[in-house]
């Protein structure tokens, strides 16, 4: 299933909210595969930690390390 997302703008949805990390402390593989349709469309993107309570204080710690790294990777690679 391929999502619209230039529809989903015209509907008034205004940005994605992706997975970038979760347990483990490990990188989404599709997060920069994922962000470019969405950018391309005009909607903000946006990112979380899919957590699962193990380790709070390493993932909170961990996220926005990763979460900077991410977000400055360009929405074409």
């Amino acid at each position: 299933m391929r999502v619209d997302f230039v529809a989903m703008k015209s509907e008034g949805v205004v940005g994605v909210i992706h997975e970038a990390t979760f347990p483990r402390l490990q990188r989404d593989w599709r997060y920069l595969s994922d962000k470019r349709p969405p950018s391309q469309a005009g909607l903000l993107w946006g990112a979380y930690h899919f957590g699962d309570g193990t380790n709070p204080i390493s993932a909170g710690r961990s996220f926005p390390r990763n979460g900077r790294l991410i977000a400055s990777a360009p929405a074409d690679r």
